[in-house]
């Protein structure tokens, strides 16, 4: 814990939290968006089709715990916001496209932030401005945050995204045990991030992020 409040630690929470706030705002916003484009306007009415943080926060997983490990200097991150609610009776096709909706947002922001940080990584040379480094962190931050988001969504297990794009595809008996597999969500995310059967999810988003940062000049 010596970690604590020091201050990395404090211009880690100043720089980085803006943007894992906004990415989430953000995923959770594109399904509401993509609700009211199937014709559920529930998540509408509920004042959830904004940008606005303030309708998407849930005070300990967008506040608390994530401003929590920034401060410990953890190293590991985990957060998420309040789930967009979704009309039961809308069909299996729509939920799908709704929930899709979540990730492929936060692949489409990996674009603006990775071209942001690639540009400065470019431009930044031995006299840059503590502004500049401020500003490369932030965006490269916002790299990191979404391919996270995006990957760790598109998991098949309840109540993630990619549970309700592959009950789409499932036949009805699969769909009902896809489903029941739901009461055991805290088990099967202890399972995934305690245990081997995480090393492909993290292993590939690890790449990604390698991948990305050798490009910009981070890796």
């Amino acid at each position: 814990m010596s970690s604590w409040f020091t201050a990395e630690a404090v211009l880690t929470v100043v720089l980085v939290f803006p943007v894992f706030l906004f990415s989430l705002v953000f995923h959770e916003c594109a399904h509401a968006w993509m609700g009211l484009r199937r014709g559920d306007d529930l998540a509408y009415h509920m004042g959830r089709l904004t940008l606005n943080p303030l309708p998407h926060i849930d005070p300990i997983g967008t506040l608390l715990l994530p401003i929590f490990l920034m401060l410990s200097g953890s190293g590991f991150m985990f957060g998420w916001a309040k789930p967009v609610p979704v009309n039961p009776r809308v069909s299996s096709k729509d939920l799908m496209l709704i929930a899709a909706a979540g990730p492929v947002s936060n692949m489409i922001l990996v674009v603006p932030f990775f071209a942001l940080a690639f540009g400065l990584a470019r431009t930044m040379g031995p006299d840059s401005s503590p502004l500049m480094g401020a500003l490369l962190t932030m965006a490269w931050s916002g790299v990191m945050w979404n391919v996270i988001l995006a990957v760790f969504n598109l998991i098949p297990i309840p109540p993630l995204d990619g549970s309700k794009i592959l009950v789409y595809f499932l036949p009805p008996q699969a769909r009902e045990l896809m489903r029941a597999a739901g009461r055991y969500s805290f088990l099967l995310f202890a399972l995934l991030i305690f245990t081997p059967l995480g090393r492909p999810v993290f292993g590939l988003i690890h790449g990604l992020l390698g991948a990305l940062g050798a490009v910009i000049g981070l890796a």
